[in-house]
């Protein structure tokens, strides 16, 4: 199935947010997918079909229609998001400033590189 427009822009973020910084190879290998097909999703040339929505949903608890509509409900937070966002929450002020700016300059899009 080939995507198109915003929502395959949209279903390519949800699905690399799923693989967060799990390597393409291993993602693939957890859905029972080729890599290429997986870059493909993430790349927005196309859509998951219903078995790796089904794997989606079972490896990482993501609801299908979250996955292709935004709609429903998102994964579930790992221990590690609980914990950067406990820092947050129980940091002052000046705290979650300094995290804000922190996340916002690490935060750069994918295929970004970092100058040495």
């Amino acid at each position: 199935m080939v995507a198109s427009g915003d929502s395959a822009h949209q279903v390519a973020a949800r699905v690399t947010q799923l693989r967060g910084e799990l390597p393409l190879g291993e993602f693939a290998a957890m859905l029972g997918v080729d890599r290429k097909t997986v870059r493909r999703w993430e790349d927005g040339q196309a859509l998951p079909d219903g078995d790796s929505l089904l794997r989606l949903f079972q490896v990482f608890h993501a609801d299908p229609g979250w996955v292709l509509t935004g709609a429903g409900s998102p994964p579930p937070l790992s221990a590690r998001e609980l914990s950067l966002l406990d820092n947050y929450r129980n940091a002052s002020e000046v705290g979650r400033k300094a995290l804000e700016q922190t996340g916002a300059a690490l935060a750069e899009p994918k295929g970004v590189k970092r100058s040495a």
